[in-house]
């Protein structure tokens, strides 16, 4: 199999400036505000990829949770994730004031603290820090996206594929 590198062409023109916006959408002959209408994207990070560009690229993407366009499922090779996870994490910024005082990512907060779920946030951003929730599907957290991604481990190629398979 050949290796596959993020390049630096790839990474240009990425826009991440979207701004936090309410969607409409015609129901029963009116206007009604849908939320966050997003591309759901998974970021696959395996054991040989660019550490750098990936956190890199994630970290952008969480910047707006509520965009369009985000990464909601994060896949990370057991053998990379503590690499992974260092480089994010100094990389984390915090996210608008509308996108934290969001009701239903604030209804997911208070679920993830119930379940004591393991997260993935600065504390020093308090409540706009991007979240990542580890090991839970956005199954377990409702329906419809709510700007907390979820981050899963894998061993192998088909785990992965099966991780996949599981995100609602």
């Amino acid at each position: 199999m050949p290796d596959v590198k993020i390049t630096q062409h790839m990474l240009n023109n990425i826009e991440y400036d979207r701004d936090y916006s309410v969607q409409s959408q015609k129901v029963s002959g009116k206007m009604a505000d849908v939320g966050c209408k997003c591309t759901p994207t998974v970021l696959i990070v395996g054991d040989r990829a660019d550490l750098n560009a990936a956190a890199y690229h994630l970290a952008q993407s969480l910047q707006s949770p509520l965009a369009t366009e985000v990464i909601i499922t994060v896949l990370v090779a057991e053998s990379i994730r503590k690499s992974f996870l260092e480089r994010l994490q100094s990389q984390l910024k915090a996210i608008p004031a509308e996108a934290a005082q969001d009701v239903e990512r604030n209804r997911v907060l208070a679920l993830i603290n119930k379940n004591s779920w393991e997260t993935i946030s600065v504390n020093e951003l308090g409540a706009n820090s991007p979240v990542i929730v580890c090991d839970v599907t956005h199954e377990h957290l409702g329906t419809g996206y709510n700007g907390i991604a979820t981050l899963h481990t894998f061993r192998t190629v088909q785990e992965a594929i099966s991780l996949c398979g599981k995100e609602t």
